[in-house]
């Protein structure tokens, strides 16, 4: 019976098509998600819509329509089915479908803030928590975004919101991320910062210059951040405002302690006091600091005090101030006690003195006791003492490719005590008021042999329109070769001053003098340092292959002098060249009209140490009988001996070897 009703049914749909597709309302969309859903067999009862009246049981339907009831798999078949059995009409807003199986559709409602969609452990999609970059992080205020912020602050004494986050971190340590904002500081209830960090391993980061830790009007501590004697200790990325007060932004206690690092700090407005001074003290090395690309402005500079192996580059140091607050041996980066030092590749641009000018507020300062030094990379602009200063301190050390211009005193200064082991090569130096470079050992007029400094290495430099050229005083063993040294407006190019074992050589000098100058009076000018009592001899240098030009309107008396026979002698000055000086000349020759014991003015710099006489008689000897820093005196004898009195042509040349 059920066949002979099967064939009925395909007779009508066959005979009857169009009135089929009119009537029907299985459509073909239906069909083939049926289709492609896998579903072996289709059971409707009683469709009436169709005239069919009938159950229709297939396992391919071809023809289109409308399924609008009945069942599919034991459920109800609707609008909010896609054919697996999951209830879409459950499903709720924002909730994501995905496959959980082949042809199996399910849903994973919708995660929290801060979680992101990842693969779970069965292959589905799960939610993850992002993995935090910060034990505790602090909102500002007026940060934009507060909900990840474990301490949001309120505007008022922000620094007690930060140092709870500091304070709870595990002891082991941590890190604080301080959201973008305005952080108002104020004073701690302790007796030190507005922040104090007593515990290792402390990173306290903010997002950039957003960052903003402002101090208080009303705020009297020392400092913003105070260090106790920790270790492993970060600073990163946010912005000091110390408002104009004078207390430092990052302070260290002076004790002992290790691995400090503070990076992209911006500093402003500490008008009275160092934006950061960190260190130990004398009996409390601190060790390995790394200060970099920090940018300092209106403020006392940059100390680091009693520090083994301290690194600062990279950082920008603009309109610093010098205040009387301040010791009169100070600088825009200094460093005192330190051993292990390189400042490299900063810029420091522009400095004044508050009203109290020091004579030692030096560009950059390498201070008292302080070895093993490299300072290299460096511009230094309009400082109003030293460019580069080292004060009592020693080597070894480089002080090397340095851009200086327009310091007030000299653009590289080594000073007191005994400087040694020290190489200063291929700096530039332009427009100092005083000396390019000025080395200098003990000051006093009794030397102590102790303080005199030795090999130093003074190469390469290029020296311009500076008031005076190299100065080199109680010091041996020293080279001063291949240096430019032009347009000097009062002094000497090279003065070397109770010094001993130099080499001068090589140097190219030109225009010194310009202004009349007469003190040194000489394009290179050998001297004693004391004007009155003993000194330290200046001998045993030589001065050779060194190229003087000396063509300017005004010009120095002498291109090479020695000043003071009794403590300047033994000096080898040989074969330089010497253009625009009459009588300054290191070789020369001629012809004079002379008899036995006539004198020929030889016209150089000194007393020649080759001479070289011939007769225009054949038959006659010439020879040398003195030699001093003006004349030859000859010797004419004939054949037999006898002295020539009548006076004929002898030929010369001279040369100061």
């Amino acid at each position: 019976m059920k066949n002979q009703k099967i064939k009925q049914t395909k007779a009508v749909i066959n005979s009857k098509r169009k009135n089929w597709l009119l009537r029907h309302t299985i459509t073909v969309f239906s069909c083939v998600l049926i289709i492609a859903l896998g579903i072996a067999a289709l059971t409707y009862a009683d469709p009436v819509t169709t005239t069919i009246g009938e159950n229709i049981s297939t396992n391919d339907l071809s023809v289109a329509g409308n399924v609008t009831s009945g069942t599919w798999q034991g459920s109800a078949v609707g609008t909010q089915y896609g054919g697996t059995g999951q209830d879409w009409s459950a499903v709720t807003q924002g909730n994501i479908p995905y496959f959980s199986d082949t042809g199996t559709l399910s849903n994973l409602a919708p995660g929290t803030t801060g979680q992101f969609l990842s693969q779970g452990s069965d292959g589905n999609p799960t939610w993850d928590n992002v993995a935090r970059t910060a034990t505790f992080v602090v909102c500002a205020n007026d940060s934009l975004n507060k909900t990840q912020c474990d301490y949001v602050c309120d505007g008022v004494d922000d620094q007690v919101e930060i140092q709870a986050a500091i304070d709870a971190l595990p002891s082991d340590g941590g890190k604080v991320v301080l959201l973008d904002g305005t952080y108002n500081m104020a004073d701690s209830a302790g007796p030190y910062g507005s922040l104090y960090i007593t515990r290792n391993n402390v990173a306290l980061e903010g997002m950039g210059v957003g960052t903003i830790l402002k101090a208080s009007a009303s705020m009297t501590h020392d400092a913003i951040i105070r260090i106790g004697c920790v270790s492993n200790i970060t600073f990163r990325d946010f912005l000091i405002d110390c408002n104009d007060h004078g207390f430092v932004g990052i302070r260290g206690s002076f004790c002992t302690g290790k691995h400090l690092i503070i990076e992209n700090i911006h500093f402003k407005n500490s008008v009275s006091s160092y934006a950061i001074q960190v260190g130990g003290d004398s009996g409390n090395m601190y060790h390995d600091v790394h200060i970099k690309n920090c940018h300092l402005e209106n403020t006392g500079g940059l100390l680091a005090n009693c520090i083994n192996n301290v690194l600062i580059e990279g950082c920008v140091l603009k309109d610093i101030h010098f205040p009387s607050s301040i010791s009169s041996a100070s600088g825009c980066i200094r460093t005192a006690v330190c051993n292990g030092v390189k400042i490299t590749d900063n810029l420091i641009d522009g400095s004044d003195d508050g009203g109290a000018i020091s004579p030692f507020a030096n560009g950059i300062d390498i201070g008292v006791d302080t070895s093993e030094f490299v300072v290299t990379g460096n511009t230094v602009n309009d400082v109003i003492s030293h460019a580069i200063n080292l004060q009592h301190g020693s080597g070894p050390g480089i002080i090397a490719n340095n851009i200086i211009r327009r310091p007030k005193y000299e653009c590289i200064c080594l000073e007191f005590d005994d400087p040694n082991h020290i190489t200063i090569a291929n700096n530039i130096c332009d427009a100092s008021e005083m000396f390019g470079i000025w080395v200098t050992g003990d000051t006093s007029p009794t030397v102590n042999p102790d303080e005199i400094g030795d090999h130093i290495n003074i190469i390469g430099n290029i020296i311009l329109d500076c008031n005076s050229g190299i100065r080199l005083q109680h010091i041996d063993h020293t080279r001063i070769a291949d240096n430019i040294i032009q347009n000097i407006s009062s002094g000497a190019g090279i003065v070397v001053s109770s010094s001993q074992y130099c080499d001068i050589q090589s140097n190219h000098i030109e225009k010194t003098c310009q202004n009349g100058g007469t003190a040194d009076n000489a394009s290179i000018y050998l001297t004693k340092a004391e004007a009155s009592g003993v000194c330290h001899e200046c001998m045993y240098n030589v001065v050779r292959n060194n190229h003087i030009i000396e063509d300017g309107t005004i010009k120095p008396s002498y291109a090479i002098r020695e000043q003071n026979s009794v403590y300047v002698h033994d000096n080898n000055i040989s074969r330089n060249i010497v253009y625009g000086i009459s009588n300054q000349l290191t070789e020369n020759s001629g012809t004079a009209s002379v008899s036995d014991g006539d004198t020929i003015a030889h016209g150089l710099v000194s007393a020649p140490t080759y001479v070289n006489l011939t007769s225009s008689n054949a038959d006659h000897i010439v020879s040398v009988t003195l030699i001093d820093d003006t004349n030859i005196t000859i010797g004419l004898k004939d054949s037999a001996g006898n002295a020539v009195t009548s006076d004929e042509t002898v030929y010369w040349e001279a040369e100061v070897r």
